[in-house]
């Protein structure tokens, strides 16, 4: 039997895993990628991140959920669509059974009693802040599933946030209202009385919703994120988080009909537990959309969970100097500077050790990011004035605190004269060379193997 084991294994590794997706029909590599990717997910899920995350949302929906509906309510009003808060809000407890129009009621009663007049000036901001604290949970747990270490700043963040907060309910309320507009019309109802035509428009209203759900994620997916999302993983990982909400939905309210045990247990406590429930059923299928958008960009991550992306001392020395090496190429040819994403497809390394890598080298000097996005990369300065000597020192020192460095370090006197030893030859064999050098030696090799023409061309300075 435990042969029979490790040959399955040994199968699924080959097909799975060892497959070059390249050499395979387009259609092929699809299912591949896609078992890739779900074996990717339930890794995730297993490791316990997702579940921690989703929990920690939880937490900040609870304390937030009345202040947000009280601000989304002010806006809808604002617009004269604050009647459609209530069929919004019920078609999102509607996994809850006859228990969400229900809460859907307590709720909507908290937040009509809220009057943002008697709160004062104080009173609205703490209001404002609390929402905003609930949108920066979700865009740091966007963040940490597309390994994302660089926060926006404060108020890139809080306008973003502020736009968030006063445009998506509108934009809800407005694809709501057109969407029944649309279902409720006299033309819609006098082709509906045919039977071909009423099935096709029974079957539009009933995707509309689901339709609705893939747009909401997909557009958190794309917007909320500190780093550039294509809008077709976004939309895959929306696709995959909506197909999941309404599944997920009927499996729920599928149990809370036969829940009777949780009255039985937790009384008039029991609404409470399943909305708690539903809570952290829906921001794990938000995470899990997520991921699913990232490993749908970043194809080069499959096989390797966040806490995995460890390289040894030996491969950072050589990440670092051919990643100065490329940049400083780029600089000394003219090009365009590479960005931290080509940078890592070229050297077919994960982005994350070398964004990590290279936020050392920038605050040593030997980078310096630039662009729109500050995503690509220059020299810190002339390479003719960068070592490799300095540049060795730069990678090994890199990650060191003031509490735990060299100079702290209590070391043997033996070990001290070793390590000088090895220090001195280093500096003095490298002393004299320069990434200039480095990259001039490069430029008369390529010149070297550069085919040459039989018919040259005149050309014009």
């Amino acid at each position: 039997m435990e042969h029979f084991w490790e040959q399955l294994k040994a199968i699924v590794w080959n097909t799975v895993w060892a497959s070059n997706l390249a050499a395979l029909p387009a259609s092929q590599a699809l299912i591949i990628r896609g078992v890739r990717t779900a074996h990717m997910v339930l890794r995730e899920l297993i490791d316990g991140h997702l579940n921690l995350r989703a929990a920690s949302l939880v937490y900040t929906t609870l304390l937030s959920l009345i202040p947000a509906l009280a601000v989304s309510f002010a806006v809808l009003k604002a617009f004269n669509y604050h009647e459609r808060l209530a069929p919004t809000l019920l078609q999102i407890m509607q996994p809850l059974g006859a228990m969400g129009p229900e809460l859907t009621g307590e709720i909507l009663g908290f937040v009509e009693q809220l009057d943002l007049a008697k709160l004062g000036s104080a009173g609205v901001a703490v209001l404002f802040l609390t929402v905003v604290s609930l949108l920066h949970k979700i865009e740091q747990a966007l963040n940490q599933a597309w390994r994302v270490t660089r926060q926006r700043g404060f108020f890139e963040r809080f306008s973003g946030y502020l736009t968030v907060v006063m445009v998506g309910p509108v934009l809800v309320a407005v694809a709501i209202g057109m969407s029944a507009s649309f279902a409720s019309s006299d033309l819609v109802q006098s082709y509906a009385k045919y039977q071909l035509l009423g099935f096709l428009l029974h079957t539009i209203s009933q995707a509309v919703p689901y339709v609705l759900v893939i747009a909401a994620f997909t557009f958190l997916y794309i917007y909320i994120p500190n780093t550039r999302v294509s809008i077709r993983s976004a939309l895959v990982g929306g696709v995959v988080a909506g197909v999941l909400w309404g599944s997920l939905g009927w499996i729920f309210a599928a149990m809370v009909v036969n829940s009777a045990r949780y009255t039985m247990v937790y009384s008039g406590f029991a609404i409470l537990i399943l909305f708690m429930m539903w809570l952290h059923v829906g921001w794990l299928i938000m995470l899990i959309g997520g991921s699913v958008a990232f490993y749908h960009q970043n194809p080069e991550y499959l096989g390797l969970l966040t806490h995995e992306l460890q390289v040894s001392n030996r491969v950072r020395e050589r990440l670092g100097l051919t990643a100065c090496y490329r940049i400083a190429k780029q600089f000394y040819f003219g090009r365009s500077p590479p960005t931290l994403v080509q940078l890592a497809r070229d050297l077919r390394i994960p982005v994350a050790p070398l964004q990590a890598l290279l936020r050392e080298l920038e605050a040593r000097g030997m980078v310096t990011r630039t662009g729109e996005r500050a995503d690509a990369y220059l020299p810190g300065r002339d390479p003719s004035n960068i070592t490799l000597a300095e540049l060795f020192a730069a990678v090994r020192g890199a990650h060191e605190s003031g509490h735990i460095n060299v100079d702290r370090l209590v070391v043997d006197e033996p070990v001290e004269r070793l390590v000088a030893e090895f220090d001195r030859l280093e500096i003095q064999a490298m002393r004299e060379l320069t990434l200039e050098a480095l990259v001039r030696e490069a430029r008369v090799q390529e010149k070297e193997r550069a085919p040459v023409a039989l018919y040259p061309t005149e050309t014009k300075e």
